[in-house]
């Protein structure tokens, strides 16, 4: 097993200068060598009389004041090989010898021969030509398209175009029940289509449904309620609890909370849509959520424009009531269809039944 010597300070230091007698006269030959050709090494002859170059002459003092002549004879004077140019990158060599090289020198000489001075590609600057098509600025319009008005032969002999058009198919409901065989709009062929919604909304005031809005259909019209709270057997409920939105926080009390709580109540919503129409339509399968049903109220019209009242009642039309119910579990809201109670409940207990008895008999 090789045993470790500890060098003594002293034994180390002369160590160092044996290694450094060794490597000495390498250096100093390295030394005599010639710098880029412009000293030449001396002969064995030239060793013993060097020979001091005769342009320029030193001495203690000088002889005159008239400086030397300078020397002319430039074919004698020994040049400096000129320094070798720099080699290329790697990156420069494989652009010039590839494709990319191939294509600009490719354009560069179609530029040359069409009379264009090429711009050196150290200098070229993104310019508007440059850009790619994507990035091309986009220019607005000088005029907007006027808007389009359908005209009344296109939109179903009616001026349905002046009101928000209702969704159409509308979504299926929870029951539906046709009010024109149970009331007579027609009042011996003289109504209207506006006197039918005169008088619809006028039941409804008599009801207590204060808020309604307007909506266009095809060969007619749609008004829409607005979404109210019911109890399980179909009656509104009373005072301000009425037209609360199924997710209202605003008197929820801590006693309700309580209930709510361990029980979970459940709360029953309602929305009826009459559809005024003479052509025949069947709903869709899409599904009426109760955000849905509290916007359509907001999104209708006040009133029917006059025109309507140049819309006869004719016996191809007809009234519908569709009627939405939902429920409210929890924090669940869930559109029944079908709906728990039949239409003729809903019809009694709102006091439609009896509000359109008393209109126009």
């Amino acid at each position: 097993m090789p045993v470790l010597r500890m060098f003594s300070p002293r034994e180390a230091t002369r160590g160092y200068l044996r290694r450094l007698r060794c490597v000495l006269p390498f250096v100093m030959v390295v030394c005599s060598l010639p710098f880029g050709g412009c000293m030449e090494t001396p002969s064995s002859d030239d060793k013993a009389a060097p020979v001091q170059p005769a342009a320029v002459t030193e001495s203690a003092e000088p002889t005159s004041s008239t400086p030397p002549e300078p020397v002319t004879d430039l074919a004698n004077i020994e040049r400096r090989p000129a320094r070798p140019a720099p080699k290329k990158p790697a990156s420069v060599v494989a652009f010039e010898t590839g494709v990319i090289g191939r294509v600009v020198r490719e354009t560069r000489a179609e530029k040359t021969e069409a009379g264009e001075e090429a711009p050196d590609p150290r200098f070229e600057t993104n310019s508007r030509d440059s850009l790619p098509p994507m990035l091309e600025p986009v220019t607005a319009p000088e005029s907007l398209p006027e808007p389009v008005v359908m005209d009344r032969e296109e939109n179903g002999d009616s001026d349905s175009s002046l009101l928000t058009a209702y969704p159409w198919p509308p979504e299926d409901p929870s029951s539906l029940v046709r009010l024109d065989l149970l009331h007579d709009f027609s009042h011996g062929n003289t109504s209207s289509l506006f006197d039918v919604s005169e008088e619809l909304g006028a039941a409804l005031r008599r009801s207590g449904y204060l808020e309604q809005s307007y909506y266009g259909a095809p060969g007619g019209f749609v008004l829409v309620t607005r979404l109210e709270g019911i109890d399980e057997h179909g009656a509104p409920l009373v005072d301000e609890r009425r037209y609360l939105p199924p997710d209202d926080r605003s008197n929820f009390s801590f006693a309700d909370y309580i209930r709510h709580l361990f029980f979970a109540p459940e709360g029953f919503y309602r929305f009826i849509a009459f559809v005024v129409t003479d052509r025949p339509y069947r709903t869709s399968a899409e599904v009426l959520t109760e955000d849905a049903a509290l916007s359509r109220l907001r999104r209708g019209a006040v009133a029917l424009p006059p025109s309507f009242d140049e819309l006869s009642f004719s016996e191809r039309h007809r009234v519908d009531a569709l009627i939405y119910e939902f429920r409210k579990h929890a924090e669940l809201i869930e559109t029944l269809r079908p709906g728990r109670l039949p239409p003729a409940t809903h019809l009694e207990k709102s006091g439609l039944s009896s509000a359109l008895e008393r209109t126009g008999g």
